[in-house]
């Protein structure tokens, strides 16, 4: 089983509509945009699509436009569980990193449970 994990530091001074706008796709500029904007948004997304090129082992050259890890319904932002990227499905689970923290995990294939220590 491939998987990625990733954790940032959700107040460090960052540009981050350059980022989204160079980085996220148009369904997670609009998850972002129902979400107020806000770091914490902002970072879930990040953590989400990093995790998620770890895991494929690409790195971020792989194309973090190229799938989606959040989006938006009737102005409110949702967070799937699962996003398929080149023909395999990456479960995501969003991880409690403490405060000041944002973190996700994604594991390729069928889903499983995951147990923190």
């Amino acid at each position: 089983m491939s998987l990625g994990v990733d954790i940032e530091e959700t107040d460090r001074k960052i540009d981050a509509p350059g980022i989204a706008t160079r980085w996220f796709t148009e369904p997670e500029r609009t998850a972002w945009e129902a979400e107020g904007k806000t770091p914490a948004a902002f970072f879930r997304i990040w953590t989400r699509k990093e995790a998620v090129v770890k895991a494929h082992g690409g790195g971020l050259a792989a194309g973090l436009g190229r799938f989606s890890v959040a989006t938006a319904e009737d102005g409110k932002a949702i967070w799937p569980t699962s996003v398929a990227w080149e023909g395999v499905t990456y479960t995501l689970h969003d991880l409690d990193a403490g405060p000041g923290r944002a973190a996700a995990l994604a594991t390729a294939g069928e889903p499983r449970r995951i147990r923190l220590f």
